[in-house]
């Protein structure tokens, strides 16, 4: 993923946002529709969209991409009329797709690239505190454990916590 589009003007990455797809009551757009205008968009030809569930190839190294987390402020997004997507976390599909790639793969490869985590890796003191960690979905985060367990890997990078740290000797946030 190439985010030189960072380095353009404040107006210009504006003016990217304001041009994503409108959403109506009747639909909401999915990720792979903020996807298309990523791909199109002609001011930011570096950009590109990694697919959940692939290994990919980056300087040589095997890296395996996932995407996907419970966001904690749904209800809050909705009742404000905000977008939410309904396909925020991996599918059963998508999970069956990673699966089956990390099976070919025979189970390793050098990176791992994930918006959450396993579950266990989850830097607690970044959690919000007025928030019922009851109420969080974390069917992602114990799916993607499975996956952690099953895994030869040199380095599992996240960054749904929003916080920049080693979490230990194999995983950064």
């Amino acid at each position: 993923i190439d985010l030189d589009f960072l380095q353009n003007d404040e107006e210009t990455i504006q003016e990217f946002f304001e041009n994503l797809p409108e959403e109506d009551e009747n639909s909401t757009p999915s990720h792979d529709s903020i996807i298309e205008r990523f791909e199109t968009a002609s001011k930011f030809p570096n950009i590109k969209v990694a697919k959940d569930g692939l290994i990919y190839n980056i300087n040589g190294s095997k890296t395996f991409v996932c995407g996907g987390a419970y966001s904690v402020d749904k209800y809050y997004r909705i009742q404000m009329g905000r977008n939410w997507f309904s396909d925020e976390q991996p599918s059963d599909e998508t999970k069956q797709l990673a699966e089956s790639n990390l099976e070919k793969a025979s189970w390793k490869v050098e990176y791992v690239l994930t918006h959450t985590c396993p579950i266990g890796f989850e830097p607690t003191e970044l959690f919000l505190g007025f928030l019922d960690q009851s109420t969080v979905d974390k069917t992602t985060e114990i799916w993607l454990r499975k996956i952690e367990m099953n895994l030869n890997y040199n380095h599992w990078y996240f960054g749904h916590f929003h916080g920049d740290r080693n979490i230990n000797d194999k995983t950064s946030i």
